[in-house]
């Protein structure tokens, strides 16, 4: 066998084999893509809260999903985890087994109540709410303030007519508050 013909025969392995092992690759990346597909489930948050709520994940894989008022979802690893998240001023936690499309995390409704905060001074009234939220109000002098706030224990703070103020309230249900008299 001449050079010439040698090199020729050698150029048509080198050409066969380079475009064999792209078919290779690719054969694997399927199998890998299918692979994936069966190892993930879809979870749903179900937000029914004031606000967006983070959810942090952590098992079979670590997520933090960022879950706004409505539904979410998110493609997980199929496994076992534990979730926690703050909604509506306080922490849940808990397990859950993300198998399939019915994975799900409800997030429920906050419970609220009514607040009415009237000023009767020629003063203006701030008042300073802390608990399982934060709430800051300034009311004009002879005006009357109304608010949706969540339930809870709060450590309020008051300044009217030069005089400070503060205490604690439960709140469970509508409120009517004078100040300043």
């Amino acid at each position: 066998m001449n050079k010439r013909h040698f090199l020729f025969v050698f150029m048509a392995f080198v050409l066969a084999f380079t475009s064999l092992a792209p078919a290779t690759a690719h054969a694997k990346s399927d199998a890998q893509n299918v692979t994936a597909a069966t190892a993930n489930s879809i979870l749903t948050i179900s937000n029914k809260s004031i606000g967006p709520v983070t959810v942090s994940l952590t098992g079979h894989g670590t997520y933090t999903i960022v879950a706004p008022v409505g539904t979410t979802t998110q493609e997980v690893l199929k496994g076992t985890y534990k979730y926690s998240y703050k909604a509506c001023g306080l922490s849940f936690s808990g397990s859950l087994k993300a198998t399939g499309a019915k994975s799900k995390i409800p997030i429920a409704a906050c419970k609220t109540t009514n607040l009415v905060i009237q000023n009767l001074t020629d003063s203006t009234l701030t008042l300073n709410l802390v608990g399982p939220a934060t709430y800051y109000y300034t009311i004009p002098p002879h005006s009357t303030s109304r608010a949706k706030i969540l339930r809870g224990v709060y450590h309020w703070s008051g300044v009217c007519l030069g005089g400070t103020s503060s205490g604690t309230w439960t709140i469970t249900s509508a409120r009517f508050l004078v100040w300043c008299r």
